[in-house]
């Protein structure tokens, strides 16, 4: 069961950032930081992801097969982090024009 959760390590810890990134909005401060902690939590991903591929566990399967981390899915998780990545320093700009998204919405 271990194995089988250590294959989904890098989508934990996008999902425990994400998680933190959206109650930290609601705090009131600094909107800026949010997106170098969701860059840093993305990289984070890619050092699990690549540890993962040069530890060996290329071809290991998890949760009776459900899951496999082979060259394939190491590609494709490289890939989508380089979208994510560009997709949050995009957003800044855009963003830091706006106090507060949908309030400027009248009925």
């Amino acid at each position: 069961m271990g194995a089988d959760v250590n294959l989904l390590g890098p989508q934990i810890v996008l999902l425990g950032s994400g998680l933190l990134l959206l109650v930290a909005d609601l705090l009131p401060g600094r909107k800026p930081a949010l997106s170098a902690v969701g860059v840093a939590a993305i990289l984070a991903s890619v050092i699990y992801s690549a540890a993962l591929f040069t530890s060996g566990s290329i071809g290991d399967s998890g949760f009776g097969g459900a899951l496999v981390f082979d060259r394939f899915a190491a590609f494709f998780q490289f890939l989508l982090a380089g979208s994510a990545i560009a997709a949050v320093l995009l957003s800044r700009e855009t963003l830091a024009g706006c106090p507060r998204a949908g309030a400027n919405i009248s009925p």
